[in-house]
């Protein structure tokens, strides 16, 4: 990762049922934020709207403009475009699927 961890500490997660990496990028009304809590452990930090679909690359732009504090974000698809835009504002694609737990632990780098 390319990222000052201390300026963009945070991982965005696009999950429609709230417990797994099970949304494409484009179908996310909204994202799940996590960051390292005061004591250490990474927990969630609260939740974003995404940019309203359409727009193309206005949408992708206006979203990396969003996660200004995300070094990554997870979901299950990316297409090329976004994937692109957000990389070159920063903030790794991470195309995940299964328990948020788990793919942030792998992402964070916990239990290593």
């Amino acid at each position: 990762m390319h990222i000052d961890r201390i300026k963009r500490p945070n991982v965005a997660v696009a999950s429609f049922d709230g417990m797994n990496v099970d949304l494409h990028i484009g179908h996310a009304r909204k994202l799940m934020i996590y960051g390292p809590g005061v004591d250490g452990p990474v927990r969630m930090l609260g939740v974003r709207p995404t940019p309203e679909p359409g727009g193309g690359e206005a949408r992708w732009n206006a979203l990396s403009e969003l996660l200004n504090d995300c070094f990554a974000l997870l979901a299950s698809g990316a297409g090329p475009k976004p994937m692109k835009i957000l990389e070159d504002r920063g903030i790794d694609v991470f195309i995940a699927s299964g328990n948020i737990k788990r793919s942030l632990d792998i992402v964070f780098g916990v239990g290593r």
